[in-house]
């Protein structure tokens, strides 16, 4: 103990060693480490210096050095290592001082942190610079690197080279070298990582660099894992790109076999339609009877049937459009109450969406020439497709206008929008605006084909404008002419249960109670 009474070592931490043994640690020591005086004495140095995970350079330089150590709980503490020496033919003695630099600690130094490292809602790291050393992260990042790392003990106080064997440590050199070198904030998106351990996976990073006295002197590195909402996105991709090479080959074999697949519509109707009364026959003798489940997969089933209802009735109609089939029987109907008997009988499932739907019109009345259950379909498609692209809290408008003979039909949304280079396809089989529109509410790309061959059955046009993120417009535009020698009519037929059914087919993938 001679080097010890030759020194003032009061309120220091130090260790002692002879021949490279440790002797004898202060009380500051194991305070610092918060390892005991058993944990330490009698060990050798190089042991010692491992546990505190402390780099062999750390003793090995006779000189003042900084570095850090980590404690008993894996806290890294900057320290300063002091080697006083006394070497004679009677004693080796080696006496090494740590003094903690001021105002270091991590914990309190970037406390803001805090409550991000006990969330573990992304995996967050502190690195030193410039020997890469993990000085602290929490359990997510952890786990981002695997066994056997995925633990304190295994991790803290090593470089990152060490800690990365899981993964192809080329990109990861490549990584954090690009990172150093810059030394600026760093941000990357779906950065993919092959790991032995978890696999393919896919991280949004950002790395902050922390200067001390114009010195680089962190990394703060944060990741959240997306592998989920990629693999997700992929998925989804794939099976649009599957439904949209459908589609065409679909449109291909209808183009050559329209007369093929009238047939097949009209086979496909006969089953859905007693499958449809079937249901509705259960529905209204033993709904009483029915449980809550068999209610909800009734409900599954009667929006399912009403669907494919209205995918074959609408291939039947475009089929009889092309051929020159389709019936068209005017009357004499004011435009304004037949409108207003369509639109009140949306209302409900506007509002289930929280949108108000309104009717303007410029004029009491004004009968004109329409196959009533044609307009029908095509204000149900228009309306149904605004309420299915329009936020909640927003307004849908139907304007009823006239000018120079003619009368126009207004739909006015305030949804996404239809793109630009998209608009003029829009109206075409299987034309859809492969946009927010289409992902979300996939379909197969023909009502508003129909609609167009509804109105033009009946001598009107349909036009359009729309500009993203603002909404879109359909206007439809007839003749203001009536038919002679035909009496005039209110809309009192839109009232009887073919609207009704209507409603529940045209709505049937938004709403179904």
């Amino acid at each position: 103990m001679e080097l010890i009474n030759e020194l003032n070592l009061t309120q220091l931490a130090w260790l002692l060693t002879c021949e490279n043994k440790v002797i004898k640690v202060s009380y500051d020591f194991t305070v610092l480490t918060e390892y005991t005086q058993d944990d330490i004495v009698e060990r050798n140095l190089a042991e010692v210096f491992s546990i505190l995970r402390m780099s062999e350079i750390s003793y090995k330089n006779e000189t003042a050095r900084e570095c850090y150590l980590f404690t008993k709980s894996y806290d890294a503490r900057e320290v300063e290592i002091q080697i006083c020496c006394k070497s004679s033919s009677m004693s080796n003695q080696r006496l090494y001082i740590f003094k903690e630099k001021e105002n270091s600690r991590l914990e309190e130094k970037f406390i803001n942190l805090k409550q991000f490292y006990s969330d573990n809602v992304f995996a967050l790291a502190i690195h030193s610079v410039p020997d890469m050393v993990l000085l602290r992260a929490n359990q997510k990042y952890l786990d981002f690197l695997g066994e056997p790392f995925n633990k304190k003990e295994n991790s803290l106080g090593r470089q990152q080279r060490d800690i990365t064997k899981n993964y192809d440590n080329r990109d990861i050199e490549r990584f954090w070298t690009r990172i150093l070198h810059d030394g600026v904030d760093y941000h990357q998106y779906e950065v993919k990582f092959n790991s032995s351990y978890l696999g393919e996976t896919y991280w949004d990073i950002a790395v902050v660099p922390i200067y001390e006295e114009g010195k680089l002197k962190y990394l703060i590195e944060a990741a959240t894992d997306i592998t989920e909402q990629v693999l997700y996105r992929r998925t989804i991709q794939a099976q649009a790109e599957m439904i949209k090479k459908q589609n065409q080959e679909l449109e291909n074999v209808m183009k050559q076999q329209g007369e093929f697949f009238s047939f097949i519509a009209h086979e496909f109707r006969t089953p859905l339609t007693t499958m449809n009364s079937t249901l509705q026959l259960l529905d209204l003798l033993y709904s009483q009877e029915m449980t809550d489940n068999i209610k909800k997969y009734m409900n599954t089933l009667k929006r399912s049937t009403f669907q494919q209802l209205r995918l074959v009735n609408n291939l039947l109609d475009i089929t009889r459009a092309e051929s020159g089939y389709l019936t068209v029987k005017k009357k004499n109907y004011d435009i304004v109450s037949t409108t207003r008997v369509i639109v009140n009988s949306i209302k409900p499932y506007a509002l289930a969406k929280n949108i108000k739907l309104k009717l303007t019109a410029a004029f009491e009345h004004k009968f004109i020439a329409l196959d009533d259950e044609k307009y029908e379909r095509i204000l149900l498609n228009l309306v149904s497709n605004a309420i299915k692209f329009t936020p909640e809290k927003k307004e849908i408008i139907i304007k009823l206008t006239a000018n120079n003979n003619k009368v126009f039909i207004s739909i006015i949304d305030s949804g996404i929008g239809i793109p630009e280079d998209k608009q003029a396809i829009i109206f075409e089989r299987f034309g859809q605006a492969n946009s927010k529109r289409s992902r979300e509410n996939e379909g197969t790309g023909i009502g508003l084909y129909l609609v167009k061959l509804l109105v033009e059955s009946m001598g009107g046009n349909i036009t359009l404008n729309s500009k993203e993120n603002e909404g879109t417009t359909f206007i439809i535009e007839f003749q203001d002419i009536m038919i002679d020698n035909i009496p005039e009519e209110e809309a009192a037929e839109l009232t009887n249960n073919r609207l009704v059914e209507s409603l529940n087919m045209e709505f049937s993938n938004i709403y179904f109670e």
